[in-house]
């Protein structure tokens, strides 16, 4: 793995490798104030201290957790943790015991998880639903069909942009349960969705596609496409927006791009990671990326450069980055199991 010089932030980094690591590939990670989660396919969740970078607790025991890979999890606001996996269940854990709530109204893998402040979590699954909960009283708000397995979900407020396998990216509105809009922007899965508003003119959502390498918007206001095309060669498995108004994505042909809304989305700027990118994560203008060799990589979007750039992983790729509240410490998981916790101090 090629290694670069830490120069992301002012100030010393420094890197440790979180254990005892998972006996699998580490699929998701969340974090909330000084805690973050792991899930992997060892079918269980553990749970770290990024202040001390210390294990806390594992979330699996012979009573209770998944049966198969842990895909998604998601903090709630009291420290609970709600996790999905390939066997279909979601797992609402305490926040002090190893002991869970198993809600199993997916009939397939769930593909992602998210909460609010208000104790409202959305699931989404291969069996073509998106299911809204209410994690106090634990029972279903609304449940959603789609049209193909969803693959992703954006969500603000009460509105909720899903994405399917099908190429088909529905807008509903979750008080209602009302489908608000329905389109095919792609040729194939549709990997990763975005919600953009600035509170005035910009108010879209971006789709990014997994075989046509495309970067679909539509106009949330008068429901109208206004751009549609292929910007990468490869599937886009990152795609965020920025504050100043451009989308930055990441594929699988190795480049992250930048698309300005003032040039009509063209792409501003290109950057070249050294392996396939795999995940991402955009702060202000440095957008962090894992790459298929197990690189992280820290490029400046104003500058077009390299800041950073770390052989995290020696096993793989690596497949999910967080950073931690404040933006200074970035968790990262990949093939090896084992997270790693790099802080800029």
């Amino acid at each position: 793995m090629e290694s670069y010089p830490p120069a992301w932030l002012s100030g010393p980094v420094s890197d440790k490798e979180l254990r005892p690591p998972h006996d699998r590939s580490i699929f998701a990670i969340a974090t909330q104030n000084e805690l973050a989660v792991t899930a992997s396919a060892d079918h269980g969740l553990r749970v770290w201290d990024t202040n001390r970078g210390s294990h806390l607790r594992q979330l699996y025991n012979k009573n209770f957790g998944h049966q198969e890979w842990v895909s998604c999890c998601a903090f709630l606001k009291d420290n609970r943790i709600l996790s999905g996996s390939m066997d279909g269940s979601l797992c609402l854990w305490d926040r002090r015991v190893v002991r869970c709530e198993n809600l199993n109204q997916h009939q397939a893998s769930i593909s992602k998880v998210a909460t609010d402040e208000n104790d409202i979590g959305i699931s989404a699954s291969y069996d073509k639903t998106l299911i809204v909960w209410d994690l106090h009283r634990i029972n279903v708000l609304q449940r959603m069909q789609c049209s193909g397995p969803v693959m992703d979900f954006a969500w603000h407020n009460s509105l909720v942009a899903a994405g399917d396998r099908q190429g088909q990216l529905t807008l509903w509105d979750i008080n209602t349960g009302n489908n608000v809009l329905s389109t095919v922007p792609h040729n194939g899965a549709i990997h990763k969705v975005c919600l953009s508003s600035d509170g005035g003119e910009m108010n879209f959502i971006a789709s990014a596609g997994g075989k046509d390498g495309k970067v679909a918007i539509t106009d949330m206001r008068t429901s109208s496409p206004v751009f549609n095309s292929q910007v990468h060669g490869g599937a886009i498995n990152f795609i965020m927006p920025s504050l100043s108004n451009t989308l930055v994505t990441g594929s699988s042909d190795k480049a992250v791009n930048v698309l300005d809304a003032f040039m009509n989305f063209r792409v501003r700027s290109k950057m070249n990671a050294p392996g396939q990118i795999l995940c991402g994560e955009l702060f202000e203008n440095l957008v962090a990326v894992g790459c298929s060799d197990g690189n992280v990589i820290v490029f400046n979007t104003d500058t077009e450069e390299v800041t950073f750039g770390f052989g995290a992983d020696n096993q793989g790729g690596i497949n999910c980055i967080a950073t931690t509240p404040g933006r200074r410490k970035l968790i990262t998981g990949g093939d090896s199991g084992v997270p790693l916790l790099i802080s800029f101090v």
